[in-house]
């Protein structure tokens, strides 16, 4: 390293930082492992039965990026392997997240329903009618149910976006 990079106190520490992207790609596997192991065993507890099935298609997915993040960590192409780790947690985040709210709902769902319905009540919204008029409606419809699919694509494309066109931290940046 040259003498100038070493007095230069406005760059960046890379040692230091790639230490703190190691802590933070630690955190989220902990945290990804974690959430699994709390939805695994609170499971039992609730009302919710889970059919595996309906997580086909997600956990194909996850394993292909997990698989992407190996690969390019065996070519040494670190931005990209962190951006694939980081949507393979993330995707399996939501997936716990979404099954933990299900499972806690569940254990008091008759007083969330009366509470809901009775907030629904009190500002004048009438959710059944709702979704009627939303389904009533071809074009609307089609527009909510894009828009809600269209999710899972922005989730997965956006990072890769940025990583082709070096925006955003990279992993030496956390």
């Amino acid at each position: 390293m040259s003498d100038y990079l070493k007095r230069s106190s406005h760059l960046v520490d890379i040692d230091a930082a790639m230490d703190n992207s190691e802590r933070a790609r630690r955190l989220l596997f902990a945290t990804t492992l974690f959430a699994l192991t709390m939805v695994i065993l609170l499971l039992p507890v609730t009302k919710i039965t889970l059919d595996i099935q309906i997580f086909g298609h997600a956990s194909i997915f996850v394993a292909f990026l997990g698989a992407a993040a190996i690969y390019c960590r065996l070519r040494r192409v670190p931005g990209a392997a962190v951006t694939f780790e980081l949507m393979a947690c993330c995707l399996q985040l939501s997936i716990l997240g979404l099954l933990a709210s299900y499972m806690a709902v569940s254990v008091g769902a008759p007083e969330v329903d009366i509470q809901f319905t009775a907030m629904d009540a009190a500002i004048g919204f009438n959710g059944a009618e709702f979704v009627r008029a939303v389904d009533s409606n071809g074009l609307f419809s089609l527009l909510v149910k894009r828009s809600y699919a269209s999710f899972q694509f922005q989730s997965f494309f956006l990072p890769c976006l940025l990583v082709l066109f070096r925006q955003g931290p990279g992993p030496t940046r956390w």
